[in-house]
């Protein structure tokens, strides 16, 4: 499988879900619904794989915000500056030492998570871009 290096800080889609999940010691899969033909990540346990997607279902991740210790807040006014579109929550790590963007509370926490745990940069499967 052919792999990209991306920044943590610009990661969406599955290329998120994939990183949160090799992030917190799961081992994903990238799977295809046979009906609409949409990929997903999936997580195989004792039973059966299940979809994981921690950056669109909060049951996914707002477990994780809550293990993690996230503070997750919104911006209602500049804190250094302009806003960035598409920017608009913050996650911050217990520490405060990484603060990691997005356009949702969740891909703002799942950043954070992936930036903690594998580094400003990550290592993606290159179809997970497309």
């Amino acid at each position: 499988m052919k792999t990209v290096k991306v920044q943590t800080a610009s990661l969406t889609g599955l290329a998120i879900d994939w990183a949160v999940a090799k992030a917190t010691g799961l081992t994903p899969t990238i799977m295809c619904n046979s009906e609409t033909l949409e990929d997903y990540i999936a997580i195989r346990n004792s039973v059966a794989p299940w979809r994981f997607s921690p950056s669109r279902n909060w049951s996914d991740g707002g477990p994780l915000i809550e293990k993690y210790g996230l503070g997750v807040a919104k911006f209602y006014e500049p804190v250094d500056g302009q806003i960035q579109t598409g920017c608009e929550w913050a996650a911050l790590w217990r520490d405060d030492k990484k603060r990691m963007d997005g356009p949702t509370a969740l891909i703002a926490a799942c950043r954070a998570i992936v930036a903690f745990n594998l580094g400003e940069t990550v290592e993606i499967p290159a179809s997970l871009l497309n």
